[in-house]
């Protein structure tokens, strides 16, 4: 307390009221001041000192500033005892290094502390960017996968929460839990391995491997077949039978007939994958009907199919046309309409020609057999209903997805080979363009012969039809019989 202070309250026992507040306000301030020094520990404090004294009836107690002592002082050692060594004193950094380093693990200090307080919200954000991305993948695994890795950062966010989330934490778990087992059984259909036989490797990797069908696919495609051996001269099936399996010709040679007609595309041989360019298209039997009844159960519509008067495969007219020019060395109509009606896989194509303004042949139904197959030697076939080859479509994405490329390219292989058979050479790629976007990829050749039974011979006024025998006879063109002008003329 300064001295001043003390001086004028001991100087006039008669000051007045005002004079004696304002002194006691600075004796207060200045203990304050002094109350909030450094502390120092007991031992090296001194006793407190006090002001005391009474005015006007009144006791004041003021505590005194205390004095700061010396700092205690190393005891110099005793001239008896010999002199310690001088160690040598580090190497100072420069101040620049050593501000660098403070810099740096005062980043640290409080980049550790940030992750501390906000690594939940970072694990969850982080989970749920994964699982949009997963969202945008069109495989199943990605998306598998991704979904794992946002239900997990889900979970790890609920179990920081005080209190810990259950439920949330629960559901998350659920669903890592599932999608895991799911990602267990997609990465062993896909890498799994089985044991085949010699016999079940040459067809898996003859029907089956060049559409994506993994081994482990095959074992399951192979495990829910039929198979059964057909006897030379026996008959798989006949024309306009309905179709209610699905037939893969693995061992054998077959003939694919309509109306006594051999058709080369609808038949198989032990070679027929190498030498034709459609490859052995006529392994498969039935895959158009089951893709339609399959595409329709999907869809949810159910086309009811009178079975009182199957329809024929081939117009009357044409039936008739077909029986009476039996050796027309030309190919039929009835066969390009029925290639037609297998790339339709609905309804027969009309057929181009000079008979266009008759009325559109009638609708053949995709579910019944178009030709008739027997066996010319001992075959082995495998043989699926409708009911387990829905089963197989729908034990996986994948395997759906590669069974159907399998049974759409012998579809489209029945095509080309029927093409390529009745063609004397091989249209360019850009013909095959523009039949894909002006008859939605559909293509019919038939080969017509320069040997026709009629032709004609123009004359003046009138044209000479000359006959197989070498008949002369003179008609107007306008009054051609029918079937005269169904086929084009040759010189």
């Amino acid at each position: 307390m300064p001295q001043k202070f003390l001086d004028k309250l001991v100087q006039n026992r008669f000051q007045s009221a005002k004079q004696l507040r304002k002194l006691l306000q600075e004796g207060l301030h200045d203990a304050k001041r002094a109350r909030h020094r450094p502390y120092k520990p007991r031992r090296h404090r001194n006793a407190p000192k006090y002001l005391k004294g009474v005015h006007n009836g009144v006791y004041y107690r003021i505590r005194l500033p205390q004095q700061r002592s010396l700092p205690d002082l190393q005891k110099i050692p005793s001239p008896t005892l010999p002199p310690k060594a001088f160690k040598p004193l580090p190497p100072k950094e420069s101040h620049k290094a050593q501000s660098r380093k403070e810099g740096f693990e005062d980043f640290w200090k409080r980049a550790r502390f940030w992750w501390k307080e906000n690594y939940p919200v970072v694990i969850l954000n982080f989970g749920s960017i994964c699982t949009l991305t997963g969202f945008t993948r069109s495989d199943v695994l990605e998306l598998r996968v991704l979904s794992v890795v946002g239900s997990l950062g889900s979970a790890v966010y609920n179990l920081t929460r005080k209190p810990i989330l259950v439920a949330p934490l629960l559901w998350s778990a659920t669903f890592a839990a599932v999608n895991g087992y799911k990602i267990f059984e997609i990465i062993r259909e896909r890498k799994g391995t089985v044991r085949l036989s010699a016999e079940q490797e040459t067809w898996y990797t003859r029907f089956f491997m060049p559409h994506g069908v993994t081994p482990k696919q095959f074992e399951a495609i192979h495990n829910r077949a039929q198979i059964f051996r057909l006897q030379q001269g026996s008959c798989l099936i006949k024309q306009h039978d309905k179709l209610e399996y699905v037939y893969l010709i693995v061992d054998g040679t077959t003939r694919a007939s309509i109306l006594g007609r051999h058709l080369t595309a609808a038949s198989v041989t032990p070679v027929a994958y190498k030498e034709k360019e459609g490859g052995a298209s006529g392994a498969w039997v039935g895959e158009m009907a089951f893709l339609e009844a399959y595409w329709n159960t999907e869809q949810g519509q159910k086309h009811q199919h009178s079975d009182d008067a199957p329809s024929s495969a081939q117009p009357p007219q044409r039936q008739g046309r077909a029986a009476t020019q039996s050796d027309h060395p030309h190919a039929p109509l009835a066969l390009a309409e029925a290639a037609a009606a297998a790339v339709s896989a609905k309804d027969a194509v009309a057929v181009q020609g000079s008979a266009a303004t008759r009325s559109t042949s009638n609708v053949l139904k995709s579910s019944h057999s178009l030709y008739t197959i027997v066996a010319k030697e001992d075959c082995v076939v495998m043989r699926w209903s409708h009911a387990d080859m829905e089963a197989l479509m729908a034990r996986s994405t994948d395997l759906r997805a590669a069974m159907t490329r399998a049974m759409t390219a012998a579809i489209v292989g029945k095509v080309i080979n029927f093409t390529v058979s009745k063609s004397s050479a091989l249209p360019t790629w850009s013909t095959w363009l523009d039949d894909w976007k002006h008859n939605a990829g559909a293509r019919i050749s038939v080969q017509q012969r320069p040997t026709p039974v009629k032709y004609l011979v123009p004359g003046e006024g009138e044209d000479e039809m000359i006959d197989k025998r070498g008949n002369v006879e003179n008609h107007d063109r306008r009054t051609l019989p029918e079937s005269v002008q169904t086929y084009p003329t040759y010189r």
